[in-house]
């Protein structure tokens, strides 16, 4: 009996998470895998969903299930800020999770019928994180990873402001004479 290897698990971005206490989620927009970028710099506001699935005789087993975000442009987990003075941290959630079994008053379930543990958080400013760069959430139970334990995403660079003004020919460019450009005119 090894849980980690019989373990389904899923994660998803979604602009809304609601959960109820059957283990199901709500979505709405979920599987996203591009963000904007809000005018704080921050990412637009978001929530991340993960849920385990595990065969009934898991019932009541507890273990540890926990999130990192990585940018996948630079191969590291993402540092945030903690506050004024203080070092930047890695960027992982972790809790203790409980398989539990579905009851439906008055409706029997059968005690094969598999087991969940879920959670969703909320990041409701967005995150620091750098724009024009790809990331992901990897998941891991009891310290251990699979290879599609994830969702990936790519945060939209900023948009580039319209140039107003600026040079009104070469010969107002720093470094450029209009000889060169009188060389160049053909009759």
């Amino acid at each position: 009996m090894s849980l980690f290897l019989d373990a389904s698990l899923a994660v998803v971005l979604a602009d809304y998470v609601g959960t109820d206490p059957s283990g199901k989620f709500s979505l709405i927009g979920g599987g996203l895998n591009v963000l904007g970028v809000g005018p704080d710099g921050n990412t637009a506001p978001h929530y991340l969903a993960a849920w385990v699935e595990l065969p009934g005789r898991y019932a009541g087993v507890q273990f540890s299930i926990s999130l990192s975000l990585w940018d996948e442009d630079t191969g590291s987990v993402v540092q945030v800020p903690r506050g004024p003075g203080l070092a930047p941290e890695a960027l992982r959630i972790q809790q203790l999770a409980v398989a539990q079994r579905i009851y439906i008053d008055g409706v029997p379930v059968p005690e094969e019928t598999s087991v969940r543990a879920h959670f969703a958080i909320g990041f409701m400013t967005g995150l620091p994180l750098v724009p024009g760069h790809r990331y992901s959430w990897r998941a891991e139970i009891d310290g251990q990873r699979k290879k599609g334990w994830r969702t990936d995403y790519y945060l939209l660079p900023l948009p580039q402001p319209p140039i107003v003004g600026g040079p009104a020919g070469p010969a107002d460019i720093a470094g450029h004479t209009t000889d060169e450009i009188d060389d160049e005119i053909v009759d």
